[in-house]
């Protein structure tokens, strides 16, 4: 049993609310422990035949009867609401009560409605300075769909009493479940879908629809498997390999290019001059990562500079003004199945393993920290990083030890 709210109402007449006979508007007061509400009773009477200490009409006759009767069974039903919330032990205040009685939901209470207003402000950030990217906020839209068929699915969510002040993290951890058990979604989906729950409640708060988010104590985290890069040897044997296809050579060299970078491939295949900035008398470049829209600064090594210099004049990359010659991710995916086989490489070699690539074996294996890879890589924070690359190379075994031999 939750704690018992104190109820009082009281009719009175709004002055303001006068029409030309001089009869005035009925109102209702409603109070729930500090909170108040006004319900619009729709019923007018000349303040002269009205009680303010009985709140009725004090007239006789069919008129004053049955305007009273009408008054009392909006009370009685007032009562009967606040009775069903109290045995239920559920908070509510003037507002719930008012709405119980209209047969109305306040918007502001119910958290499917959160979500419409949280994906609608989204929407309204697509493509601007401080928004986010239209595949961002389909990824966004989609968990936030799954989130609605849980909420309307479960029996104790989808009713019209559940509001956002009950929310506990309970709702966090059947949520969790539905899309591990019930969706089969990978555990890192379901984290992000969590994630994004959080992040709608926040949301709440900031518009002052929660006072506070109850899930904050509620925390799952990524859990990232064993990365898949080429080693050093690797590497060298693709870069070593002739191919007498310049196609199949060209499709080589811009994957080498991004494993030298840590480009993504939907970063390397709109890179530009524009993007290469001079640093400290050295090159870099310099750009918005597509997918994170966070600032990725990439000094350039000289394999990276002579793979774009071999392609200066390459007709597609003058004709379209960009760097590197690459095809579509569907045909490049074909080929590096092929460049695979051909140089002796038994992994599947994708844009994926060329960013671990870069970030384990030309970055950490040399020493670089974790805050510099960071940088090069595009990510929101050194943490992201630290837990996906915080597996110990060899090389990195070797540097460290050295650093301990020279002392």
């Amino acid at each position: 049993m939750g704690k018992y709210h104190k109820v009082k109402t009281f009719f009175y007449l709004d002055a303001r609310r006068t029409n030309d006979k001089g009869e005035q508007q009925i109102y209702l007061k409603i109070r729930v422990d500090q909170t108040k509400a006004l319900l619009y009773v729709n019923r007018l009477v000349n303040p002269k035949i009205w009680d303010k200490v009985r709140q009725e009409h004090r007239g006789r006759g069919l008129e004053a009867d049955t305007l009273n009767v009408y008054l009392r069974k909006i009370k009685l039903d007032i009562d009967n609401h606040a009775n069903t919330f109290n045995l239920q032990g559920d908070p509510f205040d003037a507002a719930d009560l008012k709405n119980a009685y209209s047969g109305k939901e306040d918007p502001k209470t119910s958290l499917l409605n959160l979500i419409d207003e949280f994906l609608r402000r989204q929407r309204d950030k697509i493509g601007k300075q401080s928004g986010i990217k239209q595949n961002s906020y389909n990824s966004v839209s989609a968990l936030c769909g799954k989130l609605r068929d849980f909420i309307n699915s479960h029996p104790d969510y989808k009713t019209s009493t559940y509001r956002l002040k009950d929310i506990s993290p309970k709702l966090a951890y059947e949520f969790f479940e539905y899309m591990t058990v019930t969706l089969n979604n990978k555990y890192n989906t379901a984290v992000k879908g969590i994630k994004v729950l959080k992040q709608i409640i926040n949301f709440g708060v900031s518009i002052e629809w929660l006072d506070s988010n109850p899930l904050r104590s509620f925390q799952k985290g990524y859990v990232f498997d064993d990365v898949r890069y080429l080693t050093k040897e690797e590497l060298l044997q693709i870069e070593i390999k002739g191919f007498k296809n310049e196609r199949v050579a060209a499709i080589r060299d811009c994957f080498l290019f991004c494993c030298y970078t840590g480009l993504s491939f939907s970063d390397a295949k709109k890179l530009s001059k524009k993007d290469i900035v001079i640093r400290e008398g050295r090159p870099f470049i310099d750009l918005q990562r597509v997918k994170t829209d966070v600032g990725a600064l990439i000094p350039l090594t000289p394999k990276a500079i002579s793979l774009l210099n071999k392609y200066e004049n390459h007709p597609k990359c003058v004709a379209s003004e960009l760097l590197i010659p690459l095809v579509s991710n569907q045909k490049t995916n074909l080929y590096l199945k092929e460049i695979a086989a051909l140089s002796g490489i038994n992994k599947e070699l994708t844009y994926h393993m060329s960013r671990h690539t870069f970030a384990t074996t030309v970055c950490i294996s040399n020493g670089i920290s974790y805050e510099a890879v960071s940088k090069m890589l595009g990510h929101k924070s050194t943490g992201t990083v630290t837990a996906r690359y915080a597996r110990v190379t060899p090389e990195r075994l070797i540097l460290e030890m050295d650093k301990v031999s020279e002392k």
